[in-house]
């Protein structure tokens, strides 16, 4: 699969340089800061429980928190991700 730059994924009204930003694409600049801190957070959670398997370490209760971490980590990212569709559609329709 090929590589997408930004400007293939966000609508040309978000990447407007010489005007200043609008609420929305100053909404859209929030919206990818948060979801970019819950897919750090994935990582971090999943990189865990990876050490936590490949080690041997903890317990089966470690193991299993990390992954009701991860899922809630994962729903979370995914409210985040439909929001931030939704708001380039906006700014894509304007």
């Amino acid at each position: 699969m090929d590589h997408l730059d930004a400007s293939e994924l966000v609508p040309p009204a978000v990447l407007a340089v010489d005007d200043p930003p609008t609420p929305l694409q100053e909404q859209i600049a929030v919206a990818c800061a948060e979801l970019a801190v819950s897919f750090r957070s994935l990582q971090t959670v999943s990189g865990q429980a990876a050490s936590l398997l490949e080690n041997g370490t903890g317990t089966a209760h470690d193991l299993a928190s990390l992954v009701q971490v991860f899922e809630q980590l994962q729903l979370q990212a995914g409210n985040r991700l439909m929001t931030l569709g939704a708001m380039c559609g906006s700014a894509g329709s304007a």
